[in-house]
């Protein structure tokens, strides 16, 4: 469920959004089908503001059960497995350590670049749980290119003012091919899928 940060969102309210996608993808311990695992933005100042934001509130968020043991393990397994990735790097991670007894999952946020993360099938691979990588794309085409490289999906959302939603009419329009809702200026896990 790939969440994109248009440059007029992310200049108008980095802070906000970045707190609003935490909220997100620790819904249900991120236990959430909609959860958004990638985030893709464009290198800029403003996507460094949202980083720093996402990783001040990940700091926060206290480590929660998951629904079983089976299922943390296999959280812990896949972070452990992007954590050894190049090029990838931890930006946010709950500031209390989980209760491993407890089958406590923390908050983890990633970010990279698009180039590695299309070059490692390991960060396609889903980890079901409170995780996202946040990907830097260097121009608006290297994300309309992810865009239309998706597989079907449930959600995206699309993070943009009016005028960057004009601008991106393209974006809208691959989107609209493949996944069954798009959503503006919000994040899956607060929608009902019907």
């Amino acid at each position: 469920n790939p969440v994109f940060l248009l440059p007029g969102a992310l200049k108008e309210r980095a802070a906000s959004i970045a707190e609003a996608y935490i909220g997100s993808v620790t819904m249900g311990v991120g236990q959430f089908c909609t959860n958004p695992a990638i985030v893709l933005g464009i290198k800029s100042p403003e996507l460094g503001t949202f980083l720093e934001n996402a990783g001040q509130h990940a700091a926060k968020v206290a480590p929660q059960t998951m629904l079983h043991r089976g299922i943390c393990e296999a959280y812990e397994a896949g972070t452990a497995v992007w954590s050894t990735i190049s090029g990838l790097k931890k930006v946010g991670t709950s500031a209390v350590e989980p209760d491993n007894d407890a089958s406590q999952a923390a908050c983890r946020i990633f970010t990279t670049t698009l180039d590695v993360l299309e070059s490692n099938e390991e960060l396609r691979r889903e980890v079901f749980g409170p995780c996202s990588i946040v990907t830097e794309c260097a121009t608006l085409e290297e994300m309309l290119r992810f865009a239309n490289s998706l597989e079907g999906q449930l959600t995206a959302a699309i993070h943009g003012t009016a005028e960057d939603l004009r601008t991106h009419a393209a974006l809208i329009r691959v989107l609209e091919r493949k996944v069954g809702r798009i959503i503006f200026n919000g994040f899956g896990t607060g929608i009902e899928p019907c």
